[in-house]
């Protein structure tokens, strides 16, 4: 059995799911305590539905699933997964990212994300700081279930959205990454 947590978007009707998986690691990579300066970290929110329960976020949030269940067509039980970045308009934790024209390559290693991704990664002993970001990315699965819609998030992090990890995104997505432990602005 999937055992989650779910928000009702008032006015939409749509549910928004988190596996409680999904929050325990969101836990220890994005929701690590407001007080962690670190890489990837939010510190307007603690909690995923503490994020979730924000009027700003909530409202963003509905209008983004509003076109996303206006422009595709679902059949019963099929998903699409879509990622959008949403700005907060003032700083909510550390980006796990920067332009990779903001780095000399002596500071830069090598580093594989996944199996199937790499990157290149800021030396853990550069003077360089994580930067604050305004900007939020979703990452949601939408489906129809019993005729009513449903989001499914697969991860919310600080900063720009950086696309599938799959090969090298630093080449793809132009960005340097920074380690989770890596201390923030």
């Amino acid at each position: 059995m999937t055992f989650y947590n779910y928000w009702l978007l008032d006015d939409f009707g749509c549910a928004v799911i988190v596996r409680r998986a999904t929050e325990k690691r969101l836990s220890k990579t994005c929701f690590r305590g407001r007080s962690l300066k670190r890489a990837g970290n939010f510190f307007l929110w603690s909690v995923v539905g503490e994020l979730l329960r924000d009027p700003f976020i909530k409202d963003e949030l509905m209008r983004e699933l509003c076109d996303i269940f206006a422009e595709e067509t679902f059949k019963e039980y099929e998903s699409v997964t879509k990622s959008f970045v949403i700005d907060y308009g003032s700083p909510v934790g550390w980006s796990s990212t920067a332009p990779l024209a903001s780095f000399t390559n002596d500071i830069l290693e090598p580093f594989n994300l996944t199996r199937r991704a790499t990157c290149l990664r800021v030396k853990s002993n550069s003077p360089v700081l994580a930067p604050q970001t305004t900007n939020i990315t979703f990452v949601i699965e939408c489906k129809l279930k019993r005729g009513d819609p449903v989001a499914i998030v697969h991860s919310i992090y600080p900063g720009e959205d950086i696309g599938p990890l799959k090969g090298d995104v630093t080449k793809r997505e132009g960005v340097a990454f920074f380690g989770w432990d890596y201390v923030g602005a």
